[in-house]
């Protein structure tokens, strides 16, 4: 234990130096230049982790693709032009119905689209004439098939990193252009009808991700969870926010980019609830926390970080790196004990947890294993190579999407599963 708590210690110390270390640059030279934030961006986009987790793979939101309603809407580039897709899951009829260069983000509800799109070019000249910002705006298009209408720019806010949509609500993370390593900023909301137009009301700004009064805020359904970092008595010091939970979808809908703040890449999330509790982790850690503190606590000394986890009853199946590799667990919540389900091979990454088994990857092939063995049951090759150290991957439905997070739309592969 006084070895855990060193390793903590020293880590905490590094972090509290480099937020130091940050702060008196940024004292001393007062701001930083738009060339400066232009490299900052750049770096950012690189940063981003190489696996898009989904808590469910038909969710109606994700980085470049989102299923709704049978239909899959990802974002591509073909002959007929780049942009959002429409594609039936029950036909295979596909359609362009957004015209876009490029987005961050997707989710799709009842009413239309909401999308994080660059900025159009037009605009980045005229407001940026010093260098090419890699800029993103929030957009809406309304309804679900090509409309004439342009979409609609729902905030002037440039460098929107993250959002979700969530009854009246909607949370909005940006950059904040004062932090040089390009951190996710004000956790803000917006009503989404507005006097009967969509827009910004600025006055209803209900906190920002910096302001977590407790380790658990609620908004509605959503569960705003900040980072919990222990301290030599074993309290919880909170700090900033780590994730968010949306519980009238039981789902996960947003994690902070640990691998952009103060070059830490340690992770912090809450997973599910459970009996009036949430499963929490941080590091090597699990927690069954509520609003007033920590019930249950667990060191799973063998690895190093969880990354993932989705909850199947009282079972929930997460994804762990050691340093050897990654490999896949299983926690029963009832008795508080993991057991190691499975090792992957040292050029396999894990991407998903389904209800038909855990997804991982290699560089040459798609593999499915069994979610109570981890046992392989299936394998197919990819039709073209995966670089597994720059593509990100993401799944929906039953496709998987390799991209490549660039300016320009980088879709390598679509590959649908043969389950």
């Amino acid at each position: 234990m006084e070895g855990v708590l060193d390793m903590r210690c020293k880590r905490i110390r590094k972090m509290l130096l480099i937020i130091l270390g940050m702060s008196l640059c940024f004292v001393m030279t007062g701001c930083v230049s738009k060339r400066g934030i232009i490299t900052n961006q750049q770096k950012a986009n690189e940063s981003l982790p190489a696996v898009r987790y989904k808590y469910d793979r038909n969710a109606s939101f994700g980085q470049m693709a989102a299923i709704y309603d049978n239909n899959m809407y990802y974002c591509t580039e073909k002959e007929s032009g780049a942009g959002i897709y429409k594609r039936s899951l029950l036909s295979g009829k596909e359609e362009l119905i957004i015209e876009v260069e490029n987005i961050r983000k997707i989710q799709v509800t009842e009413e239309g689209i909401y999308y994080v799109g660059r900025t159009p070019e037009n605009d980045i000249k005229e407001n940026y004439p010093d260098g090419q910002w890699n800029t993103y705006q929030l957009f809406f298009h309304d309804g679900h098939q090509k409309a004439e209408a342009e979409d609609i720019l729902l905030s002037d806010k440039v460098f929107v990193w993250d959002f979700y949509v969530a009854a009246d609500y909607i949370f909005l993370v940006t950059i904040r252009c004062g932090i040089p390593t390009g951190t996710p900023d004000l956790l803000k909301y917006l009503i989404t009808n507005d006097g009967g137009n969509k827009g910004w009301n600025v006055d209803n700004i209900i906190m920002d991700s910096t302001e977590i009064p407790n380790s658990l805020s609620r908004q509605d359904t959503l569960v705003f969870c900040s980072r919990l970092i222990l301290s030599d008595e074993r309290e919880m010091v909170t700090g900033g926010m780590a994730s968010v939970y949306d519980e009238s979808i039981d789902e996960l809908v947003y994690i902070a980019s640990e691998r952009i703040e103060y070059g830490i890449n340690y992770r912090y999330m809450l997973i599910t609830r459970y009996e009036g509790l949430y499963l929490y982790v941080a590091e090597n850690e699990i927690f069954l926390i509520n609003e007033k503190g920590i019930h249950k606590q667990k060191i799973i000394d063998f690895v190093e970080e969880i990354k993932f986890g989705v909850k199947n009853e009282n079972i929930v199946n997460l994804i762990a790196g050691t340093e050897e590799g990654e490999c896949l667990l299983q926690l029963n919540l009832d008795t508080f004990v993991v057991e190691k389900l499975q090792s992957l091979e040292k050029k396999e990454k894990a991407v998903a947890i389904t209800d038909k088994g855990f997804i991982s990857v290699t560089k040459k092939s798609i593999i499915i294993r069994d979610a109570k063995s981890g046992e392989v049951i299936h394998e197919q090759e990819w039709e073209t190579k995966v670089n597994l150290d720059s593509d990100t991957i993401e799944m929906a439905g039953d496709y998987i999407f390799v991209y490549e997070y660039t300016e320009e739309i980088g879709i390598k592969e679509m590959q649908k599963l043969n389950w």
